[in-house]
């Protein structure tokens, strides 16, 4: 017999039966909600974290790189990690030649996207969470800000802060170190543009972020020589 929890799964809408990607593309939060979007989110925060990662283990489901790493268990490293402070980081910075699956996930229904990497950072027992794509990318960067913003306001993105940040064009950006190193520096900068605000030396610490941005920039230039220190608790997920 399945546990309650699974039954209240299976007896839900889903957004589209037995497929990822919707027939059109998810014009608004209305919308997803009409399809059923948000539900697996509520569903997620009633029940415990660690309950939702052994439903995903015994689903099988696998990230869709070449690798097909199994999601349970990457969920499960960063909730057991020791770290007192842990991020997931969704991994949006496609670059492979001829590749197109994730920007068009991006595309079709950003807030499903969102909407999972909320419920894994949920599970993970993450302080925050990321999505990180190549800031060329216009499109998918206007529908995740416009979705963000949408199930902000209106309480669906869970209760781990969720953020975007966009990257260099270079295809080490989307490797797992080039993509932390890259987040890394965004998120150290943004204290430095809160002393800006306060009327800190604005030459000087353009500088700072100057250089800080042309070691993240350089990914496919020098990649062996870049220093990136180890951050326990971060992980990244596709």
């Amino acid at each position: 017999m399945p546990e309650a929890s699974e039954t209240a799964v299976t007896e839900h809408r889903h957004l589209i039966p037995g497929r990822i990607l919707p027939d059109k593309t998810i014009e608004s939060l209305e919308e997803y909600i009409a399809l059923g979007g948000g539900d697996a989110l509520q569903i997620a925060l009633a029940i415990p974290p660690e309950e939702i990662i052994d439903m995903v283990k015994r689903s099988g489901l696998r990230g869709r790189g070449g690798a097909g790493f199994p999601t349970g268990i990457k969920w499960a490293s960063l909730r057991s990690d020791p770290a007192t402070i842990k991020y997931l980081c969704c991994n949006g910075a496609e670059g492979e030649p001829a590749t197109f699956k994730d920007r068009m996930l991006m595309r079709r229904n950003p807030y499903q996207l969102l909407e999972g990497v909320a419920i894994a950072a949920y599970a993970s027992g993450a302080k925050g969470a990321f999505v990180a794509l190549k800031r060329r990318f216009h499109t998918e960067v206007k529908a995740l800000e416009r979705a963000r913003l949408e199930m902000m306001e209106y309480g669906l993105l869970g209760p781990v802060p969720l953020e975007l940040r966009f990257g260099p064009d270079s295809y080490l950006f989307g490797e797992e170190r080039g993509l932390l190193l890259v987040v890394r520096v965004l998120e150290q900068a943004q204290p430095l543009r809160a002393q800006l605000d306060q009327g800190h030396d604005r030459e000087a610490e353009d500088q700072r972020g100057h250089e800080d941005f042309q070691q993240s920039e350089s990914l496919h230039e020098s990649p062996r020589r870049v220093e990136t220190r180890p951050v326990s608790g971060l992980t990244v997920t596709t």
